[in-house]
C-alpha cells in the first residue's frame, strides 16, 4: 500500500499552498473517483465453495477497499445475471424460497459486503464454486492506497486531486480556470482507465502522463 502522501510531490506542482491534510483528502477523492469510474481497482476472486441450502455468501476484500461492483461472476461455464430484488423476482418464480442451481445473484448486505444467490443453492455437483471479477475503492477512511495506483495512476490521480484543489474558492492556490482543465483531463483518464479494465488491461495502462500547464 502506499500512502496518500506519496501523491503530494506531483499535486503540489500546482498547488503548493495546500495543507497536507486538504492535499491528501482531495487525493483520496480523485482515488476513490477514478476506482468507481474507471474500474481500474479489478480483481479475480480466488473461487468460493457452494454451500447445499446456503443463499448467502459474504466476500472477502483487499486492506482499505470496499466492494463498488461486482462487475461478472461465473460458476463453471456459466456466467450467472445480476439482479436487484424486483428483476429476480421476475425472472425466478418464487425466488425468495426457490432453490436448485442458482442463475442469478444480488447483493446481500454492503457492510460487510455478501452475495445473495437465487435460487439457493442446493443438490448442486460435489465442489461446485463461484468465482467473481470484482471492483473496489478505498475506503472513506484509508490514509493509503494500493501500490497499481502509486505504481500505474499517479499523475492520473494527482490530476484529479488538483482540479478538485483548485476549484476550491476563497484560498490562495484557487484557480478555476486550470481547475477545469485538470478536471477535463480527469474525465479522459477516467474513460481510459474503464476502456483498459473492461479490456482486462491488455496493452497496459493506456493514458498519458499530463504536463504542467504552461510548460
Amino acid at each position: 500500500m502506499a500512502l496518500l502522501s506519496a501523491f503530494l510531490p506531483t499535486v503540489r506542482i500546482e498547488a503548493p499552498g495546500a495543507p497536507d491534510i486538504i492535499a491528501e483528502a482531495m487525493v483520496l477523492r480523485a482515488a476513490i473517483d477514478l476506482c468507481e469510474r474507471g474500474l481500474m481497482w479489478a480483481e479475480w476472486a480466488d473461487p468460493v465453495p457452494f454451500v447445499d441450502g446456503e443463499a448467502d455468501y459474504p466476500l472477502t476484500l483487499p486492506a482499505g477497499a470496499r466492494l463498488s461492483q461486482v462487475q461478472e461472476l461465473w460458476s463453471g461455464a456459466c456466467k450467472l445475471i445480476p439482479g436487484d430484488a424486483s428483476l429476480v423476482a421476475r425472472a425466478v418464480f418464487d425466488w425468495q424460497t426457490a432453490d436448485g442451481w442458482p442463475t442469478h445473484y444480488l447483493t446481500a448486505t454492503l457492510a460487510p459486503a455478501a452475495l445473495r444467490f437465487v435460487p439457493k443453492p442446493a443438490r448442486m455437483p460435489a465442489g461446485s464454486t463461484f468465482t467473481a471479477r470484482m471492483i473496489y475503492a478505498p475506503l472513506a477512511t484509508a490514509d493509503s492506497l494500493p501500490d497499481l495506483l502509486a505504481q500505474n495512476y499517479l499523475f492520473e490521480v494527482a490530476d484529479g486531486a488538483k482540479g478538485y484543489l483548485l476549484a476550491m474558492a476563497g484560498v490562495p492556490w484557487s484557480n478555476p480556470v486550470r481547475a477545469k482543465q485538470l478536471r477535463d483531463e480527469f474525465e479522459m483518464h477516467v474513460s481510459h482507465a474503464r476502456i483498459a479494465s473492461e479490456h482486462g488491461f491488455l496493452g497496459g495502462n493506456s493514458t498519458v502522463q499530463s504536463r504542467v500547464f504552461g510548460l
